[in-house]
């Protein structure tokens, strides 16, 4: 009986505070057992127009391409309930889907949800519990720079979980397709060092 999953945030729910709200709104409100860096090989992509985050891109992985180096992820363990209720409340859903991905080949995803987030993808495990995450189904991404406000939740979050420096997040996050777009890589590094405002 699955009892507890590792959930690998890869944008703004590497942020703590940010990930604590998600939380706040699930059937157990109590904080991840544990948290540690988790590397992605596959690329974050910046895509869409999130109305929360003033019409820019929001993070999805690409796992149809391979990423070098790889991406940062954050891998925090909670509950399968915990992960169930993220799940629901980045899709938008207000009823709870069951999940279980010990049903999920690791490397490999199951679509359950046609929404943005309702792609469950299973990376292997942690101390014998699967690490899982979501993103988008695998089709071609509308890219989109995304909003300095939202690049700052995610800058902080790197910056909580990994040993870097503005500079390295500026560096990281202008790698990501999408932001190039948007951002030279100075002018992302200005826009980092901006307050962290969570909506």
């Amino acid at each position: 009986m699955t009892t507890h999953v590792w959930y690998v945030a890869y944008g703004s729910n590497l942020y703590a505070d940010r990930f604590s709200r998600y939380l706040d709104n699930s059937r157990d409100t109590s904080p991840p057992t544990r948290a540690q860096p988790f590397r992605i090989d596959h690329p974050v992509v910046f895509a869409e127009q999130s109305k929360r985050w003033n019409g820019g891109g929001v993070a999805f992985l690409d796992l149809d391409a391979p990423s070098v180096p790889a991406s940062y992820g954050r891998a925090w363990r909670v509950t399968l309930n915990q992960f169930e209720d993220v799940f629901r409340q980045e899709n938008g859903r207000a009823e709870v889907t069951p999940l279980d991905p010990n049903r999920i080949d690791q490397g490999s995803s199951q679509i359950v949800l046609d929404s943005w987030y309702g792609r469950v993808h299973r990376f292997g495990d942690i101390d014998g519990e699967a690490a899982v995450t979501f993103t988008r189904q695998s089709r071609p991404l509308p890219l989109n720079p995304a909003d300095a406000s939202y690049l700052r939740v995610i800058a902080g979050g790197l910056l909580q979980a990994w040993d870097l420096d503005q500079r390295d997040a500026a560096r990281y996050l202008h790698r990501c397709p999408g932001i190039a777009d948007g951002f030279s890589i100075d002018g992302l590094h200005d826009a980092l060092g901006g307050p962290i405002d969570l909506p």
